[in-house]
């Protein structure tokens, strides 16, 4: 799953784009595994449980900075929500991605 390969081989990419921050295509996917043919084009709207799985994440990374920031380094409220906010947004590519591909394991079958 945190390779982002294929969850039926192992060895295909998830993604056609190997750079997260390509905004333009950091969801591209494949319709099918370049190494085994699994197909990623599930059915239509397949990927659109991949959030269930990102909010927990966010929450996992947002909650711990804000109060890192609001207790340790005695940041103001509205300043540790701001810094938390930013760095959400810059690992927000990579949590989108990670989230699909959580996703995709989750309901496909390893082949191995």
């Amino acid at each position: 799953m945190v390779r982002l390969k294929c969850p039926a081989c192992g060895r295909g990419d998830l993604f056609t784009a190997k750079n997260a921050f390509n905004l333009r295509r950091t969801l591209e996917m494949p319709d099918s595994c370049p190494a085994c043919g699994q197909d990623y084009r599930i059915e239509p709207g397949f990927y659109s449980g991949a959030p269930y799985i990102s909010y927990p994440i966010v929450l996992f990374l947002a909650v711990p900075a804000f109060l890192a920031q609001t207790l340790w380094l005695d940041f103001s409220f509205p300043a540790a929500f701001a810094a938390t906010l930013a760095g959400l947004i810059v690992v927000q590519p990579l949590i989108m991605r990670f989230s699909r591909s959580v996703w995709i394991h989750i309901f496909v079958k390893a082949r191995l």
